[in-house]
């Protein structure tokens, strides 16, 4: 999506629409020692049609994203989590992304201290500063 902009990342503004189906990586339910081995971690399937109602997250600049998505049934019991797989959409799904151009540039690096591929804010070609994380540690 990034790529398709020309830009050097980018991130979800707003979303509305709903999905037919979606897999979802629960929080905190790693069985392992972190990172993003899927071996590692508790899913929830979910079947729809269910309300898109919330969607956020990133794109680096080569593709790769991060992407937290909060869903309602037809009941309205809501769930979210971490979207994985190949979701599909049933009626429409709306994206609005905001492009990174200029100045910054998103990747995703290794971080030791989580054990999963973080957000880097890095200065695009040219700028004066080094990388910047944009996430502190609550501990």
């Amino acid at each position: 999506a990034a790529a398709a902009g020309g830009g050097g990342g980018a991130w979800v503004v707003t979303c509305v629409g709903s999905l037919r189906s979606a897999r979802l990586r629960l929080a905190g339910a790693s069985a392992g020692g972190g990172g993003d081995d899927e071996e590692e971690h508790r899913f929830l399937d979910v079947v729809g049609p269910v309300e898109v109602c919330g969607l956020v997250g990133t794109f680096a600049a080569d593709g790769r994203c991060h992407l937290h998505a909060t869903l309602a049934d037809e009941r309205g019991r809501v769930v979210g989590g971490h979207l994985v797989g190949d979701d599909l959409v049933h009626t429409t799904c709306e994206v609005v992304l905001g492009i990174a151009r200029g100045d910054a540039a998103f990747s995703r690096e290794h971080d030791e201290l989580t054990g999963y591929d973080e957000l880097v804010v890095s200065p695009a070609d040219g700028a004066p500063s080094g990388p910047q994380r944009w996430w502190w540690p609550f501990s």
